[in-house]
């Protein structure tokens, strides 16, 4: 029995036309009591987390098509989607403050 189910949970504009959004996928039984809730990416520039999310997920559709996950888990890929889409050159900044040249990850 598959239980996957994704949730798209949309931020407030920060310009006309310009919407992000925060994507949740969870999987399991959500009455048991049990869950885990794993994410992503929330400094942004710290990559290594997107790779084993996007891995994690794979593996935990196998395993909810064979019915083997007991408990809820809630998987986030990209838990900052703002400083995701910060680049400079080949670089994710990570949530940089264009006017202040603050980075919201450190301070």
């Amino acid at each position: 029995m598959k239980t996957k189910k994704t949730t798209e949970h949309f931020l407030p504009e920060s310009s006309i036309g310009c919407q992000k959004k925060i994507v949740s996928i969870s999987f399991g039984p959500k009455q048991c009591g049990k869950k885990v809730y794993i994410q992503a990416g929330l400094h942004a520039d710290e990559a290594p987390g997107y790779l084993v999310a996007t891995m994690l997920l794979e593996f935990l559709e196998q395993a909810d098509a064979r019915g083997d996950i007991l408990g809820e888990i809630i998987v986030v890929p990209v838990a900052n989607p703002i400083g995701l889409s910060q680049w400079s050159g080949d670089t994710i900044q990570g949530r940089f403050d264009c006017f202040d040249n603050i980075n919201f990850n450190r301070n």
